[in-house]
């Protein structure tokens, strides 16, 4: 009889009868008023302009990109997007910022909004390379997605999230108004400056370790001996 009662119900300790079929409207109940999990945002652009870049220098210098002072980009725009981002190519094909920025080689730092989609700030910089007709940068930063619309196309809202942007500036004749292109990634592009150990050298020093490791088990037998 007790066998047969466990069937029918979960327990019979004086908890009473609880059907099975009302456990599974319980467990469905919960799992549909869970949060669903949101993904990580994923996506690039590319950065481009329109208009005419101003550019200032260093007091005294040769006035060419090696010693650049500010660049103010009046009309930057987002086009060639991916993923997350891909409703940046509807329509023109292109989004603008929604402000000019201003570049600053004494203090390397951006921040911007692509209209409708998000705002890039940055937390650190590299100077990837600098000469007197180009100029490159990478920045680490922040990237805060816009809530979901019908513009931006997202599924969901995103948290923050680690991104990059690396620049570019180059001015083919000295003292002229420098152009401007850029990329933007989400997750981080890899910085271009980082060296990685060549896989020979690697091996090498893995190799001596052993090698050392070895002479040392073969000394401790003889020692033993």
């Amino acid at each position: 009889m007790m066998r047969r009662q466990f069937g029918i119900c979960l327990a019979s300790r004086g908890c009473g009868k609880f059907p099975l079929a009302g456990l599974a409207v319980v467990l469905a109940t919960l799992a549909a008023s869970r949060p669903a999990c949101a993904g990580p945002f994923v996506g690039t652009t590319g950065l481009g302009f329109s208009g005419v870049n101003s550019i200032t220098y260093i007091s005294g210098s040769p006035l060419d990109l090696s010693n650049v002072a500010t660049i103010t980009v009046p009309t930057p725009f987002a086009t060639g997007a991916t993923a997350d981002l891909s409703n940046i190519n509807n329509g023109s094909g292109m989004v603008p910022f929604t402000s000019s920025f201003t570049f600053s080689t004494a203090s390397p730092s951006l921040t911007f909004t692509i209209t409708d989609f998000g705002t890039f700030t940055s937390s650190s910089s590299t100077l990837v390379s600098q000469t007197a007709t180009s100029l490159n940068y990478y920045l680490l930063g922040t990237f805060t997605a816009a809530a979901p619309d019908a513009t931006n196309g997202y599924s969901q809202a995103f948290a923050p999230s680690s991104a990059s942007v690396t620049i570019g500036f180059t001015q083919v004749v000295a003292n002229t108004p420098p152009s401007f292109s850029g990329t933007f990634a989400d997750p981080p592009a890899a910085n271009p400056t980082a060296v990685p150990e060549p896989p020979a050298v690697a091996l090498a020093g893995l190799g001596g370790l052993l090698g050392i490791a070895g002479f040392l088990v073969r000394r401790r037998r003889v020692l033993m001996a």
